[in-house]
């Protein structure tokens, strides 16, 4: 409510305990955020029963594609095709079960720290984001990633003096936005706090 005081945009909600989000979603107040409904940060394969909040009130919905369940257990994904293809079947199991619309869907695609990918995910990650802009049975959903974790444990800069986290996080995107990432979780903040 006091977040609501201050600011007339949609919020996010994330928060792991069930009762957290089931308090946030009964005191959200979608006409201080202009009539949009709010985010829940996050849904998994393995933990489907979140949407169970969809009774309390409606929202929209990130679902992280970084793992799958696979018979009775979480399992992770490594390959773009993994990926794409667990955000497809929670994507279209929101639709038909829970009746949510495909624009309320963003799939976050784990970005991870390149430093440490000895198994190639960055490049899974980027296959993904195609894969899941180009099914035709996902037209319109959105395909978000924290951008800041690709340079994380980078030193800041480079030998040059430049912004190596920054470099990275532009090369990045250069290849992601035009094969569909549209939404960016987290931003890069300079010393004076100018983003």
């Amino acid at each position: 409510r006091g977040i609501q005081q201050v600011v007339s945009i949609p919020l996010c909600f994330d928060f792991a305990e069930l009762k957290s989000l089931e308090c946030c979603l009964r005191t959200y107040d979608r006409a201080r955020a202009g009539g949009q409904l709010p985010l829940i940060n996050s849904i998994t394969e393995p933990r489907w029963e979140l949407l169970e909040l969809r009774k309390v009130a409606p929202f929209k919905v990130v679902v992280m594609a970084s793992e799958r369940l696979e018979d009775g257990a979480a399992k992770s994904n490594k390959s773009g095709e993994e990926i794409a293809a667990t955000a497809k079947r929670c994507a279209l199991r929101m639709v038909k079960e829970n009746g949510m619309a495909i624009d309320d869907i963003f799939v976050d695609i784990s970005v991870r720290a390149l430093i440490a990918d000895k198994e190639g995910m960055t490049r899974s990650t980027l296959e993904a984001v195609r894969l899941i802009h180009d099914d035709p049975a996902l037209k319109g959903i959105h395909i978000m990633g924290a951008i800041t974790n690709i340079g994380q444990q980078l030193p800041p800069k480079a030998a040059d003096g430049s912004d190596l986290k920054l470099a990275i996080e532009n090369a990045f995107m250069t290849v992601a936005v035009p094969s569909g990432l549209d939404t960016i979780t987290s931003i890069a903040v300079d010393k004076s706090d100018n983003v």
